[in-house]
């Protein structure tokens, strides 16, 4: 806006014309003089303004004092990318910290050794790749400089003629006087064309070294072709004689538009054979070649097979190469059961990010080389032998507070390793640590007090299982991300510090097995956003606070094994409504257990056992469809009549484990138990006072049930039905098993039953059904079992019995199913089977059997189904028919 508008809200009008009709005088000049003396005055009032505001703020600004122990903040200004033009973009300023002022410091000046070294001079020392990138209708060239004090990754793009115009000095004529060279040997070729070569010269001029292209190109081939670094290998020059010539930088520059000076070479001086080695992916597959030759051992030769240099290196087997730079990017051997050392060579990955060795059996020490590799993020050797690496311990404190070249680190994991010895303090100077995880060490010492000084971006502690001693830092705090925090198994003492409650971000809080002691803290119930809590194997007094169980988001509540007494909250389980574990065995808490308990409607374990805790058992346990654990033995829990709770709880069909011995319920046992699910595994109820009668069916087919049958069983003589199959049940089927008198139904077929069967089976005289197939027994078939008139269904089938079979199975009249397939049964069929007139199905194939069956008794039957195949020739056809097995009658 002009200031006569700014003054007056109006345009100003043109002095041009500015006279009446019939008046020749000229008022512009006038009017022009008086619109200057008016932007004048805008001027100085405009000025005016600007300078009350300044006034303004110079009377409310007052000087800023720092003493030791205050907290400051610092305001940055980042930018953003790189610098490209030589214009940097800035963000918008913020403000970082706070820093705490530990101490006061005043240097003399003439003590303050700078180095040259440490200059913040952008001066550009070298130019290391050219390009013409188009740019609609013209082209603009661009060449990366190298400034001086700065890194090579930090080269920028500048314009060529900014640069000339700036720095003509960069760009002079390198005039050396060399002698003659009269043969020059390329021992590697490379380049993307046979018939294409390039050769890199260093050439030194005073203290300067320049370093020079000369290409070639023979006739047809493009002055565009692209040369990626990769393909840069090893060169190797040898000078014979020198002559003179003249090499301008600039002008051998000029002919290529995209050759890249990533290649670093010697200086060839005087007479000498001279080798180049270039970081590059040959560089990379040495160092894994390297690796190969240091592992003794590797499951099924993996290595060897497919770490091979007749096959691309990012093709390996582990191998993550960048698509940019085609270097190794990460290294993933884990679980390749290795055996061998860790060479230095890994330390040329100039790339690496990620390097994961773990669960091997490596050992030694890992090379103090890795702690050069500059962008590495990720350590993950968990699961071998190795040391404490020394990088770790030698790498110095920065002021910066960087540790060695490892600044980006974020994962160290060594886990379940043979570490010995302390923690090295410089790891927890790390400022980009995220996870570390030194579990299973046998570390020893104590944590620093200043452990959380540097760690603001910490975010998982593992430092369970060692042996740890001291106390338990409240400098914990700083870690102001910390989500997980396990210290459990060490040798900790004193009390959990109640800065603990600071870290807002928990999820997960382990200290168990340590020696704390005191009250647990009241603070720990604002960790609003925890999730797993283990406080058990302490020896923590007073109450649980309650605001522990107000924690919504906990699934995971142990505090077992400790002194803690009081009572657990009337509303216990309304405000944890996903949790699905809760220990509170092995303490002094007493009360009732409420039913609002199963608000907590995920719960799968809950173990109350041995405190005193009385009253009835709730019903409302029943209301728990996913319990699968069970304990309330060792309380004081009564019930008036009848267990009532147990009625309940076989609503839990997921129930496996159920448990409560020693309490005084003094009732009658409830007949409703048969009714428990299949899934139920051990039933304890020792000194309870119970009445009435013991449960007649036990059915546990169908699980994963192991080891041998108890012989205990065979004192529960009001058994009526057993089913055991389905299982993994082994060794031998104990004799024991004759006592169950009143036994009708026996299963325990699809098992791992092995040796003979025993004798005593002859004593479940009331049986209807015996099935004994699909396991290991062996030796002869028990004569005995023709004792066993009340049969109806025997099968043996699928063991490794031997010998012919029994007249005694003539007795067994009332049988209609008979299984004896699949065994190395020999000899004659008996004759006596004929008398068994009810039988239905018999099935004999797969043995070794000769006697021709008659059409007598059983088999006239038409509608009979009998299977004799795969045996020896044993008359009429029409028997051997095959026949699946028939299914014993189950229990629903």
């Amino acid at each position: 806006m002009a200031p006569f508008e700014e003054l007056y809200r109006s345009r100003c009008r043109s002095p041009i014309g500015w006279y009446e009709v019939g008046k020749t005088q000229l008022f512009g000049p006038n009017l022009v003089h008086q619109a200057m003396e008016k932007v004048k005055i805008i001027r100085e009032r405009l000025k005016t303004a600007q300078s009350r505001h300044k006034s303004y703020d110079d009377v409310r600004r007052r000087d800023l004092e720092f003493e030791v122990d205050d907290w400051v903040f610092l305001k940055v200004s980042p930018t953003k990318g790189v610098m490209q033009f030589r214009k940097k973009r800035k963000l918008s300023p913020h403000y970082i910290g706070p820093y705490q002022i530990l101490r006061r410091i005043v240097l003399p000046v003439e003590e303050i050794n700078v180095q040259d070294s440490l200059s913040y001079e952008e001066e550009p020392i070298a130019i290391l790749d050219r390009q013409v990138p188009k740019l609609r209708s013209k082209e603009i060239v661009l060449i990366k400089v190298w400034l001086k004090n700065q890194k090579e990754e930090k080269a920028t793009w500048e314009s060529d003629d900014d640069m000339q115009t700036t720095y003509p000095n960069l760009f002079e004529t390198v005039d050396n006087d060399i002698e003659e060279v009269s043969q020059i040997d390329v021992i590697s070729d490379w380049g993307p064309h046979p018939s294409f070569r390039r050769l890199l010269i260093l050439i030194e001029k005073g203290a300067r070294a320049f370093m020079v292209l000369d290409a070639r190109y023979d006739q047809g081939l493009g002055s565009r072709h692209d040369i990626s670094v990769p393909q840069l290998c090893v060169i190797g020059f040898h000078i014979q004689q020198v002559k003179k010539r003249n090499l301008q930088l600039h002008a051998i520059m000029g002919r290529s538009c995209n050759l890249l000076f990533a290649l670093a070479v010697f200086i060839l001086l005087h007479h000498d054979t001279s080798l180049v080695l270039v970081p590059n992916i040959c560089t990379d597959e040495a160092a894994l070649l390297a690796l190969k030759s240091h592992i003794s051992y590797h499951r099924n030769n993996i290595l060897a097979r497919n770490w091979s240099s007749s096959t691309p290196i990012c093709s390996w087997i582990g191998i993550t190469c960048s698509t940019l730079h085609l270097r190794v990017t990460a290294l993933d051997i884990s679980r390749l059961e290795l055996h061998g050392t860790i060479p230095p060579h890994l330390g040329n990955h100039s790339f690496l990010v990620s390097l994961r060795i773990s669960n091997n059996s490596c050992y030694g020490e890992l090379p103090v080389e890795l702690g050069h590799l500059q962008r590495l993020k990720l350590i993950s050797v968990t699961g071998n032998n190795f040391a404490i690496p020394s990088f770790l311990k030698q790498l110095p404190l920065r002021r910066d507070r960087e540790i060695g070249d490892l600044h980006y680190l974020t994962i160290l994991d060594l886990q379940i390793n043979q570490l010995t010895g302390s923690i090295p303090t410089s790891i927890f100077n790390i400022t980009t640590m995220q996870n570390i995880a030194l579990t299973e060490s046998n570390l020893t010492g104590k944590l620093p007090k200043t452990i959380c000084d540097h760690l603001p971006n910490m975010e998982g502690l593992y430092l369970s299982i060692n042996y740890l001693r001291g106390i338990i830092p409240p400098n914990l705090e700083k870690c102001r991300k910390l989500q997980i925090l396990s210290l459990s198994l060490n040798e900790f003492i004193g009390t959990v510090p109640k800065e603990v409650s600071n870290l807002t971000a928990l999820r997960g809080l382990y200290i168990s097995a340590l020696h704390l002691e005191g009250e647990i803290s009241v603070e720990l119930g604002n960790l609003n956003k925890l999730q797993r809590l283990a406080l058990t194997r302490n020896e923590f007094t007073g109450s649980v606070p309650a605001g522990i169980f107000n924690i919504s988001t906990l699934q995971f509540l142990a505090f077992s094994e400790n002194k803690l007494s009081g009572t657990l909250p009337s509303d216990l389980g309304r405000g944890m409504l996903i949790l699905e574990k809760l220990y509170c065995a092995a303490n002094i808490l007493t009360g009732f257990i409420s039913s609002s308990i199963s608000n907590s409607w995920k719960l799968r374990i809950v173990d109350l056992s041995v405190n005193s805790f009385t009253g009835p058992i709730p019903d409302s346990l029943g209301n728990l469809k996913y319990l699968e654990h069970l304990n309330l033995a060792g309380n004081t829990f009564f019930s008036e009549t009848t267990v009532s709770s147990l009625t309940s709880l076989t609503n839990c069909r997921n129930l496996r484990v159920l448990s409560f011995g020693g309490n005084q319920l003094d009732s009658t046992f409830p007949t409703s138990v048969e009714n428990f699910s299949n899934s139920l595994q051990t039933f304890k109820a020792p000194d309870c006072k119970l009445k009435g009668n013991i449960p007649k069916e036990i059915d546990l087919s169908g699980n994963q049930l192991s080891g041998s049958v108890p012989p205990c069983i065979g004192n529960i003589t009001s058994l009526r039905t057993i089913y055991l199959d389905y299982n993994r049940l082994d060794s031998r089927l104990t004799a024991s098993i004759g006592g169950l008198h009143n036994l009708i139904e026996f299963n325990i077929s699809s098992n791992l039953l092995s040796e003979t069967i025993p004798q005593e089976i002859g004593n479940l005289k009331a049986a209807t059904l015996v099935d004994l197939s699909k396991n290991i027994f062996s030796g002869k078939i028990p004569s005995i079992l023709g004792g066993l008139d009340k049969l109806f269904n025997l099968s043996l089938a699928h063991n490794r019995l031997n010998g012919p079979i029994q007249d005694s199975f003539g007795k067994l009249l009332a049988l209609e199913f008979l299984v004896l397939c699949y065994k190395n049964l020999s000899g004659e069929n008996p004759k006596t089977i004929e008398a068994l007139v009810y039988l239905k199905y018999l099935n004999f194939s797969f043995n070794k059997l000769s006697r021709v069956i008659s059409s007598g008794g059983p088999f006239a039957n038409a509608t009979a189904r009998f299977c004799l195949s795969h045996n020896a020739p044993c008359g009429n056809s029409k028997y051997n028919v095959s026949a699946n097995l028939p299914r014993g009658k189950r229990k629903s």
